[in-house]
């Protein structure tokens, strides 16, 4: 993914957002799409990691539905 801000300085390491997205694959299949804080489809954790790591919002669902499946294939 493209950085959304060039001037942007990542509030989230690369490393810790590679761990928070595996943990959230992980979860996604042990649980059949549930973690402990809800149902994967319905989570907004994947969007805000996206924003505190690159600084890019994605906005539509159809963005959040496009990087979700990315993560979750």
């Amino acid at each position: 993914m493209e950085q959304y801000n060039k001037g942007f300085i990542p509030i989230v390491s690369k490393d810790t957002f590679d761990k928070e997205i595996q943990m959230c694959r992980e979860l996604n299949r042990k649980n059949s799409g549930r973690c402990n804080w809800g149902e994967c489809n319905r989570c907004g954790v994947l969007p805000f990691l996206i924003k505190l790591h690159e600084g890019k919002l994605l906005e539509t669902s159809s963005e959040i539905n496009e990087f979700k499946e990315k993560i979750f294939k």
